[in-house]
């Protein structure tokens, strides 16, 4: 008979899983933006695959493995692994894209940047608060100018410690409000943890591969786990990998260009408006395997349609004169403002469905409800949702203290957050390795109430809203919510997640900010990256700009319809799939076909899409599992591809040899 405790759940946030994921949160914050900035090599910690985290994590289960064959020990069990594997995946939404790459850079581009021609030191400067970003006079100045221009030989170090001291204000200032962030974001997540995996029980296919690689022996007879041994994972690995070599010696022998296999036809119809791209996208191909036909239909079917739209827009001439930003769907406003409908539609009815269990998260946080059990939460309910209070509050104050009336903060908030969790429900369902909201906050403000409803204080403060709700192609919020999926398994306690997530998060800030820091002055950040040291910081100063010296409009009325049309379009769909059994599509899909990413990874999921179809018609579901491997093994390989090239352009002092985009 096991002894009681025995039978307790096994404890998993322990100090080895600290600090393995600590170690390779580290390696992820420093690696990819040297690999991003400084080689300008292939992007692993710009989208919601999170390739860095999963490389790291390849890394990790081969030690594992490896130590289990030299000393028959497991250096760490399955549930420590997966923690690693989630604060690997939270500091991979943060050093590049997800934070890094805008942050540090917007600190100082309003006064490099400023031009007559732009006028931003006549528009801009004067009403932008001095505690947002870098100082503009003495020791500030010369900061900005050495950033982008590289620190000048023979500078006396307590010129260079008072440049880097320089910036410790703007960023603690930032640090308040990202950490209230992220904390929300990760109390959120909590919070819909058990709707999602337990109650609905979502696929998440983006983290099936951390959690094979995580897997242990069969018995205590073998050492290596069954995923690793599997042939047909090492089969579907080399596609890819092979692919990746070829493309990479190019840099090293030009030659090889020639032998280059062809992963892309674009074919231009109605008038060459419309540009139907073939992308054989690898990742995009193995992670779809993993969806149910329906939403794998959806999907694809919706994104061609979606990018037939906008060919058709242009060649009927059937397009809006609204201007927005460009980021999401934006370029096309009617797309972007359907595609926001659906989204809030989305989040509205997914919160509707989850009522249940949210009522009864609220019943422990406020009264303590025994009847309610969270022990086998990553943290507490009671904890989680005081926490998403807390934190709501902060980013509030921050905003309105940045220029925002507290209407206008509340606005900016309430469409940031429809985005985050309604983008992370769609890739927790979808495995899109790369997408975007339809619409960003700060442009369905605008669009939503008129310039003429904003001050110009807070058409200032527009652009320190595109750090971390611009060019959303990964954030925090989807980090936490596939590391939570990963860490949801029976027998295991995983209570002290949020912890080891907010290590994470700070490892990654200071990690990624010091070596942004290091390479802009080292070498002049007008020499590293063009679009995240040159276009990229200029973009939402142009935006502001713009605004402040047009005539002030009023709201879109032919947004909020288009808006509204997409929710209803939305509500329909959800509305047929749960009254018709016949009903061929899953709505999850819908709000992303808007975006551009999705018109380009179509193809790929079609192909994932009629592959599965076929498997299961002919092999059955043993067929499907027995070549579950396989699919994974070519994004494993994709990854393991573009990541070896970046340590061998490293060593070599190759740049720009870029194998891996999506």
């Amino acid at each position: 008979m096991p002894h009681p405790e025995d039978t307790r759940p096994q404890r998993v946030v322990t100090g080895r899983a600290l600090a393995a994921g600590s170690v390779g949160a580290l390696i992820v914050a420093l690696g990819a933006p040297y690999g991003c900035f400084k080689l300008r090599s292939s992007t692993l910690a710009l989208d919601f695959s999170v390739p860095a985290a999963v490389f790291t994590m390849f890394l990790l289960a081969l030690a594992v493995n490896l130590g289990r064959l030299v000393t028959r020990r497991s250096l760490l069990n399955r549930g420590e692994m997966l923690v690693a594997y989630s604060m690997m995946a939270v500091s991979c939404a943060i050093c590049t894209m997800g934070l890094t790459g805008y942050l540090v850079p917007q600190l100082g581009a309003l006064e490099y940047y400023a031009t007559p021609e732009n006028k931003w030191e006549q528009v801009l400067l004067p009403i932008t608060p001095k505690w947002i970003m870098l100082s503009t006079e003495g020791v500030g100045a010369d900061a900005i100018r050495y950033f982008f221009e590289g620190l000048p030989r023979g500078l006396a170090s307590a010129q260079v410690r008072a440049i880097v001291l320089e910036w410790g204000k703007p960023l603690a200032n930032w640090l308040v409000f990202l950490l209230a962030l992220y904390g929300t974001s990760i109390c959120l997540m909590a919070i819909f943890r058990k709707q999602w995996v337990d109650d609905e029980r979502i696929v998440f296919p983006l983290v099936q591969l951390p959690m094979e690689l995580a897997g242990e022996p069969e018995s205590s007879k073998e050492r290596v786990t069954p995923f690793l041994k599997n042939r047909l994972l090492w089969i579907g690995f080399v596609v890819p990998f092979v692919i990746c070599c070829l493309n990479a010696l190019d840099a090293y022998y030009p030659f090889m260009a020639t032998l280059q296999p062809r992963q892309v036809w674009i074919t231009r119809l109605l008038g060459r408006q419309w540009a139907l791209e073939f992308r054989i996208s690898w990742q995009g191909l193995g992670l779809a395997y993993l969806l149910s036909t329906d939403v794998s239909l959806c999907v694809w079917l919706f994104g061609l349609l979606g990018s037939f739209y906008t060919g058709l827009s242009k060649y009927v001439g059937f397009i809006s004169a609204e201007k927005l930003s460009g980021y999401g769907a934006s370029r096309s406003p009617d797309l972007a403002h359907f595609g926001m409908g659906a989204l809030i539609a989305l989040v509205v009815l997914r919160l509707w469905i989850g009522r249940r269990h949210l009522l009864a998260v609220a019943r422990r946080a406020l009264f303590r409800d025994s009847d309610v059990d969270d022990r086998n939460e990553p943290m507490s309910y009671r904890t989680a949702f005081w926490g998403v209070v807390a934190g709501l509050a902060v980013m509030t104050w921050w905003l309105c203290r940045s220029g925002f009336s507290l209407p206008i903060a509340l606005l900016i908030l309430g469409a940031a957050f429809v985005g985050f969790v309604g983008l992370t429900r769609i890739i927790a369902e979808t495995g899109m390795p790369v997408s975007i909201v339809p619409l960003i906050s700060s442009d369905f403000v605008v669009s939503g109430v008129g310039t003429s409803a904003l001050s110009r204080s807070e058409l200032a403060a527009l652009p320190w809203t595109y750090v971390w709700d611009g060019d959303v192609r990964t954030f925090v919020m989807s980090s936490a919510a596939h590391g939570m999926r990963a860490c949801s398994e029976r027998r295991r306690n995983y209570r002290g997640v949020f912890f080891a997530m907010m290590l994470a998060v700070v490892l990654a800030i200071v990690a990624s900010v010091g070596i942004t820091l290091y390479f802009a002055y080292s070498e002049g950040g007008i020499n590293l990256h063009n679009w995240f040291f040159r276009n990229g910081p200029r973009r939402p100063y142009d935006i502001a700009g713009t605004l402040l010296r047009a005539e002030p409009e009023s709201a879109d009325a032919r947004g909020w319809i288009t808006t509204a049309i997409g929710a209803m379009v939305m509500v329909l769909f959800t509305m047929a799939r749960h009254q018709f059994v016949w009903w061929p599509f899953n709505p999850v899909g819908l709000p992303i076909a808007v975006v551009g990413w999705t018109h380009k990874m179509w193809f790929s999921i079609f192909l994932a899409w009629l592959i599965k179809s076929r498997v299961l018609k002919y092999g059955g579901p043993k067929l499907y599992l027995r070549l579950r491997p396989l699919f994974l093994g070519l994004v494993l390989g994709q990854y393991t591809g573009a990541a070896v090239w970046i340590v061998i352009d490293g060593i070599n002092g190759v740049t720009g040899n870029s194998v891996f985009w999506i």
